[in-house]
């Protein structure tokens, strides 16, 4: 499950609307005297605000919150309409601290604040009939799994993907059934072929942009005609570029990150490259289609003979077309390598990350965590 702002948004909702509407005299009483669970709660409220923002979504019942908080707390609480955050996981833990923080002082669990035995508890006498009949009309996903299998509740499920995202990026876990050993090698070899194949890519522009234009032997209106090679070239060198800044993802991949991380050292993943190798071979072919067949016609019997008409760029010539036919060879052997790459992958082991999963679910319903 992905990041849902409008999941933690109605979580922080509901959390702050027990909190503020709680019959238990003991937090009604710290929210009126403690500075240090106002704080909290000011913090809460700003970032409530700022996912109302971002779900556009009415803040009819947030204001009547901040109004109820500003009543208990005797202050004049102003919302922070500067708060932003870039970081989800810093969203996802600064929500959660307020139930951690109820939890770990006051021995219970948010959901269970308005479930206390009212013989118990002082009844507290507000003046909110309205906004509680219209608190309770608001679709609450949450209220169907207050005291029920945590596995069931999304905000805790999606809490613990990110966090299992987190962990896997950062190596904590591994996810995978096995450690291939032929990956590594297969990826050091695929490395090699993408600086070779970038390189004789780059050397086709380089040669294409030396030769410009060359007499492709037809005659039009009594003049030869010629081939352009300007466009070309520049894609080639485009192309170039692209597969060095890829060979240099796979060096990260395979010499820097090997000792931090089996998971990207035992897992063979270049999305990226496969649609710039794609698209070559798919220029590639056009572009030998077009110089021999289309209105660019070039009508020589032989690249000999091609060379004979163009002796003003005989070494450019040799080196562009030498250097097409290399690059079309080395791109079949990175295809080979990137299909025995995707053989030897191993496979995710569900079940290890079903378990990681409800221990980070059983973790965070406890209270027992509180940074990502």
């Amino acid at each position: 499950m992905d990041f849902d702002p409008k999941i933690c948004e109605t979580k922080l909702l509901d959390e702050l609307d027990i909190l503020l509407h709680t019959k238990r005299q003991s937090v009604l009483v710290k929210i009126s005297t403690d500075q240090q669970f106002q704080n909290i709660i000011k913090k809460e409220f700003n970032i409530l605000f700022y996912l109302n923002k971002q779900n556009k979504s009415s803040q009819v019942l947030s204001n009547k919150l901040l109004d109820r908080f500003n009543e208990l707390s005797k202050c004049n609480f102003v919302i922070d309409q500067t708060i932003n955050y870039s970081d989800n996981f810093q969203l996802i833990d600064d929500i959660n601290y307020l139930s951690i923080y109820i939890k770990n002082i006051f021995k219970v669990n948010i959901s269970d604040l308005n479930k206390l035995d009212e013989s118990n508890v002082q009844e507290v006498k507000t003046d909110d009939s309205n906004f509680r009949q219209s608190a309770n009309t608001y679709a609450n996903p949450f209220e169907k799994f207050a005291g029920a299998n945590t596995n069931n509740n999304p905000f805790l499920q999606m809490s613990a993907q990110i966090k299992l995202k987190d962990d896997i990026k950062s190596g904590k876990v591994y996810i995978y059934k096995s450690k291939p050993k032929a990956i590594p090698v297969i990826k050091k070899i695929f490395f090699f072929c993408l600086l070779v194949l970038g390189m004789f890519v780059f050397l086709t522009g380089i040669f294409g942009l030396a030769i410009g234009q060359f007499k492709n032997g037809g005659i039009n209106d009594g003049k030869e005609t010629y081939t352009y090679l300007s466009w070309t070239s520049t894609l080639y060198l485009l192309l170039g570029g692209s597969l060095y800044y890829y060979a240099y993802v796979c060096y990260k991949n395979v010499f820097i990150n090997k000792k931090t991380n089996d998971n990207q050292l035992y897992r063979f993943q270049f999305t990226g490259v496969y649609f710039i190798i794609f698209f070559f071979v798919f220029w590639y072919i056009f572009d030998c289609f077009s110089i021999k067949y289309t209105s660019r016609i070039c009508i020589f019997d032989s690249l000999n003979d091609l060379i004979a008409a163009n002796l003003n760029v005989k070494a450019e010539l040799y080196g562009f077309f030498y250097c097409e036919v290399f690059s079309l060879i080395t791109f079949f052997i990175t295809l080979i390598v990137i299909i025995c790459g995707n053989v030897f992958n191993p496979k995710v082991d569900k079940e290890k990350v079903n378990q990681i999963i409800q221990q980070y679910i059983d973790d965070m319903s406890r209270g027992t965590t509180v940074n990502f």
